[in-house]
């Protein structure tokens, strides 16, 4: 599964895809409620290595662009096919 999920979220020139262990990562989200739980941050790089997510808990918190929702439903559309 997880090389299926690597395969439908490719970089496009816009989107920077890049894929984590979660040994080693740091992301607090509702998926970890879940035991099979994928987490999908839009982050930066600050210092050139260090991502971080700004915005969290603020009145930015709640609003999408929604070529980024496009980009991720495209990317789950395209998971669907490969592994049905």
């Amino acid at each position: 599964v997880y090389q299926a999920i690597k395969g439908s979220f490719q970089p496009d020139g816009t989107y920077n895809v890049e894929f984590y262990p979660t040994k080693g990562s740091e992301a607090n989200s509702d998926h970890k409620s879940f035991p099979l739980g994928i987490g999908c941050i839009a982050s930066k790089k600050a210092f050139g290595k260090i991502l971080y997510t700004s915005g969290i808990h603020t009145k930015k918190d709640t609003v999408a662009k929604e070529e980024n929702v496009d980009f991720i439903a495209n990317g789950a559309v395209s998971l669907v096919r490969s592994i049905s």
